[in-house]
């Protein structure tokens, strides 16, 4: 499955930041975090920015959840733990970010 990159983002249409992150500073995100009622994390392939590898979502402090899209991998991840859950794999709408939040919890809350 190919996502583009969005410019802006999918929830509050601002637009998204460039920014190196996770535990090496090579890898590139997409990101918005400007509001305080969601935050949303693209991370592009490594061949192309214009291509959305992964698609990362914080449910809470702990708790995300990760599309990877060019394996059709979905999985839950307890940050704290480490630990991650692989669930069925459906296609993220980004059309509607409450939607999509609570077929997450949803998807959760039956597995």
């Amino acid at each position: 499955m190919i996502l583009k990159t969005p410019e802006k983002c999918p929830v509050c249409n601002d637009v998204l930041r460039y920014e190196f992150g996770g535990k090496n500073l090579f890898l590139l995100q997409k990101l918005c975090d400007k509001k305080l009622d969601h935050k949303i994390i693209f991370i592009p392939s490594e061949l192309t920015a214009d291509e959305v590898k992964i698609i990362k979502i914080p449910l809470t402090t702990s708790v995300s959840v990760e599309w990877h899209l060019y394996n059709e991998i979905f999985f839950v991840w307890n940050d704290t733990s480490r630990i991650a859950t692989k669930l069925p794999f459906f296609k993220p709408d980004l059309n509607d970010y409450k939607k999509l939040i609570n077929k997450v919890k949803t998807y959760i809350l039956f597995s």
